[in-house]
Protein backbone atom coordinates (compact mmCIF):
# COMPACT_ATOMS: atom_id res chain seq x y z
CA UNK A 1 0.00 0.00 0.00
CA UNK A 2 2.95 2.27 0.84
CA UNK A 3 4.39 1.52 -2.72
CA UNK A 4 1.28 2.52 -4.33
CA UNK A 5 0.85 5.92 -2.60
CA UNK A 6 4.59 6.41 -2.95
CA UNK A 7 4.50 6.17 -6.65
CA UNK A 8 0.92 7.97 -7.21
CA UNK A 9 3.11 10.51 -5.15
CA UNK A 10 6.22 10.67 -7.78
CA UNK A 11 3.48 10.80 -10.83
CA UNK A 12 1.62 14.13 -9.27
CA UNK A 13 5.34 15.70 -8.85
CA UNK A 14 6.68 14.89 -11.93
CA UNK A 15 3.32 15.87 -12.98
CA UNK A 16 3.41 19.03 -11.73
CA UNK A 17 6.78 20.33 -12.90
CA UNK A 18 6.16 19.60 -16.55
CA UNK A 19 2.94 21.90 -16.01
CA UNK A 20 5.22 24.80 -14.12
CA UNK A 21 7.94 24.36 -16.79
CA UNK A 22 5.41 24.60 -20.00
CA UNK A 23 4.19 27.57 -17.68
CA UNK A 24 7.60 29.48 -17.76
CA UNK A 25 7.82 28.76 -21.88
CA UNK A 26 5.06 30.37 -22.68
CA UNK A 27 5.41 33.29 -20.36
CA UNK A 28 9.03 33.82 -21.99
CA UNK A 29 8.23 33.66 -25.32
CA UNK A 30 4.88 35.87 -24.88
CA UNK A 31 7.28 39.23 -24.76
CA UNK A 32 9.01 38.78 -28.36
CA UNK A 33 5.56 39.63 -30.48
CA UNK A 34 4.59 42.41 -27.93
CA UNK A 35 7.72 44.07 -28.96
CA UNK A 36 7.46 43.50 -32.62
CA UNK A 37 3.98 45.01 -32.41
CA UNK A 38 5.83 48.08 -30.55
CA UNK A 39 8.37 48.29 -33.29
CA UNK A 40 5.67 48.14 -36.07
CA UNK A 41 3.34 50.83 -34.49
CA UNK A 42 6.49 53.13 -34.07
CA UNK A 43 7.63 53.29 -37.80
CA UNK A 44 4.03 53.80 -38.31
CA UNK A 45 3.81 56.45 -36.52
CA UNK A 46 6.90 58.19 -38.13
CA UNK A 47 6.24 57.33 -41.52
CA UNK A 48 2.62 59.40 -40.93
CA UNK A 49 4.30 62.02 -39.76
CA UNK A 50 6.85 61.96 -42.32
CA UNK A 51 3.67 62.53 -44.75
CA UNK A 52 2.01 64.55 -43.10
CA UNK A 53 5.28 67.43 -42.86
CA UNK A 54 5.38 67.12 -46.74
CA UNK A 55 3.14 67.82 -49.60
CA UNK A 56 2.86 65.77 -53.15
CA UNK A 57 6.07 67.95 -54.41
CA UNK A 58 8.27 67.28 -51.32
CA UNK A 59 7.90 70.71 -50.08
CA UNK A 60 7.22 72.30 -47.06
CA UNK A 61 3.55 72.44 -45.81
CA UNK A 62 2.00 75.66 -44.52
CA UNK A 63 -1.55 76.10 -43.39
CA UNK A 64 -3.22 78.87 -44.71
CA UNK A 65 -6.67 79.85 -42.93
CA UNK A 66 -6.72 77.32 -39.98
CA UNK A 67 -5.75 74.44 -42.57
CA UNK A 68 -8.63 75.20 -44.33
CA UNK A 69 -5.87 75.20 -47.21
CA UNK A 70 -2.12 74.81 -47.95
CA UNK A 71 0.79 76.33 -49.46
CA UNK A 72 3.51 73.94 -50.51
CA UNK A 73 6.47 75.22 -50.62
CA UNK A 74 9.39 74.20 -53.24
CA UNK A 75 12.73 75.93 -52.86
CA UNK A 76 15.25 74.91 -56.02
CA UNK A 77 18.54 76.35 -54.79
CA UNK A 78 20.09 74.56 -57.76
CA UNK A 79 17.88 76.92 -60.44
CA UNK A 80 17.28 79.53 -57.83
CA UNK A 81 13.48 79.43 -57.68
CA UNK A 82 10.56 79.37 -55.04
CA UNK A 83 7.43 77.59 -55.81
CA UNK A 84 4.22 77.78 -54.18
CA UNK A 85 1.35 74.87 -54.71
CA UNK A 86 -2.06 75.62 -53.45
CA UNK A 87 -3.87 72.40 -52.22
CA UNK A 88 -6.64 71.87 -50.28
CA UNK A 89 -7.55 71.11 -46.58
CA UNK A 90 -6.21 67.93 -47.10
CA UNK A 91 -2.47 68.88 -48.69
CA UNK A 92 -3.34 66.56 -51.60
CA UNK A 93 -5.55 68.03 -54.34
CA UNK A 94 -5.03 71.61 -56.02
CA UNK A 95 -6.78 74.54 -55.32
CA UNK A 96 -6.80 77.65 -57.40
CA UNK A 97 -6.29 81.36 -56.39
CA UNK A 98 -6.20 84.29 -57.81
CA UNK A 99 -3.10 85.98 -56.55
CA UNK A 100 -0.15 84.60 -54.10
CA UNK A 101 2.10 87.22 -52.47
CA UNK A 102 5.12 86.88 -50.35
CA UNK A 103 5.08 89.77 -47.67
CA UNK A 104 8.85 89.85 -45.45
CA UNK A 105 9.76 92.17 -43.08
CA UNK A 106 13.72 92.38 -42.48
CA UNK A 107 15.39 95.27 -40.22
CA UNK A 108 12.12 96.85 -39.72
CA UNK A 109 11.78 97.17 -43.09
CA UNK A 110 8.78 95.72 -44.98
CA UNK A 111 9.00 94.37 -48.70
CA UNK A 112 6.42 92.20 -50.97
CA UNK A 113 6.82 90.17 -53.91
CA UNK A 114 4.20 88.77 -56.25
CA UNK A 115 4.90 85.48 -57.84
CA UNK A 116 3.61 84.53 -61.06
CA UNK A 117 0.97 81.96 -62.12
CA UNK A 118 2.21 79.08 -64.15
CA UNK A 119 -0.56 77.41 -65.89
CA UNK A 120 -1.82 73.96 -65.01
CA UNK A 121 -4.22 71.70 -66.80
CA UNK A 122 -7.33 72.24 -64.72
CA UNK A 123 -7.30 75.69 -63.99
CA UNK A 124 -9.68 78.22 -65.01
CA UNK A 125 -9.45 81.66 -66.29
CA UNK A 126 -7.75 84.25 -63.68
CA UNK A 127 -6.75 81.23 -61.02
CA UNK A 128 -3.86 79.04 -60.85
CA UNK A 129 -2.51 76.08 -58.31
CA UNK A 130 0.98 77.10 -59.01
CA UNK A 131 3.05 80.13 -58.92
CA UNK A 132 6.83 80.84 -58.51
CA UNK A 133 9.31 83.11 -58.55
CA UNK A 134 13.12 83.61 -59.48
CA UNK A 135 13.81 86.70 -57.80
CA UNK A 136 17.13 85.93 -56.28
CA UNK A 137 16.54 88.72 -53.52
CA UNK A 138 13.42 86.50 -52.33
CA UNK A 139 15.40 83.36 -52.43
CA UNK A 140 18.34 85.39 -50.61
CA UNK A 141 16.12 87.13 -47.60
CA UNK A 142 14.20 83.34 -46.54
CA UNK A 143 17.80 82.19 -45.68
CA UNK A 144 18.23 84.94 -43.91
CA UNK A 145 16.95 83.85 -40.15
CA UNK A 146 16.54 87.72 -39.22
CA UNK A 147 13.86 88.25 -41.82
CA UNK A 148 10.04 87.15 -40.95
CA UNK A 149 8.23 85.55 -44.30
CA UNK A 150 4.49 85.50 -44.76
CA UNK A 151 2.55 83.97 -47.43
CA UNK A 152 -0.71 85.61 -48.86
CA UNK A 153 -2.80 84.10 -50.73
CA UNK A 154 -5.99 85.25 -52.47
CA UNK A 155 -8.89 82.88 -52.96
CA UNK A 156 -12.19 83.82 -54.31
CA UNK A 157 -12.03 87.49 -52.57
CA UNK A 158 -11.20 86.50 -49.32
CA UNK A 159 -7.33 86.29 -47.89
CA UNK A 160 -5.63 83.48 -46.66
CA UNK A 161 -2.44 83.55 -44.67
CA UNK A 162 0.40 80.97 -43.43
CA UNK A 163 4.35 81.78 -41.91
CA UNK A 164 6.89 80.23 -44.00
CA UNK A 165 9.71 78.88 -42.91
CA UNK A 166 13.31 79.70 -43.77
CA UNK A 167 14.91 77.51 -46.68
CA UNK A 168 17.68 76.54 -45.00
CA UNK A 169 14.94 75.12 -42.07
CA UNK A 170 13.75 72.62 -44.76
CA UNK A 171 17.56 70.82 -45.55
CA UNK A 172 18.28 70.54 -41.89
CA UNK A 173 14.99 68.85 -41.25
CA UNK A 174 15.87 66.25 -44.10
CA UNK A 175 19.21 66.01 -42.44
CA UNK A 176 18.33 65.38 -39.19
CA UNK A 177 15.80 62.79 -40.10
CA UNK A 178 18.76 61.50 -42.51
CA UNK A 179 21.01 60.85 -39.02
CA UNK A 180 17.80 59.87 -36.99
CA UNK A 181 17.66 57.10 -39.70
CA UNK A 182 21.39 56.19 -39.19
CA UNK A 183 21.52 56.15 -35.49
CA UNK A 184 18.37 53.58 -35.44
CA UNK A 185 20.03 51.14 -37.91
CA UNK A 186 24.06 51.44 -35.97
CA UNK A 187 21.35 50.59 -32.95
CA UNK A 188 20.34 47.57 -34.75
CA UNK A 189 23.84 46.61 -35.95
CA UNK A 190 24.60 47.01 -32.56
CA UNK A 191 21.63 44.73 -31.17
CA UNK A 192 22.25 42.45 -33.63
CA UNK A 193 26.03 41.64 -32.42
CA UNK A 194 24.96 41.06 -28.74
CA UNK A 195 22.42 38.67 -29.96
CA UNK A 196 25.39 37.08 -31.35
CA UNK A 197 27.67 37.14 -28.88
CA UNK A 198 25.18 35.68 -25.78
CA UNK A 199 23.97 32.83 -28.57
CA UNK A 200 28.04 31.68 -28.46
CA UNK A 201 28.10 32.04 -24.72
CA UNK A 202 25.19 29.54 -24.82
Amino acid sequence: MKRIVLRLTAVTFVALVMITLTGCDKSGQAPAPAGDAAESDHNHAHDAHSHAAHGPHDGDLVELGGAALHAEVVHDEAAGTIAIYLLDGSAQDPTAAEKVVVNLSHDGQPEQFVLEAVAEDGDTAGTNSHFTSSDARLVELLDDDHVEAQVVVDVAGKQYRGALAHAHDHAEDHDHGDDHDHAHNDDDHDHDHVDEAGDHDH
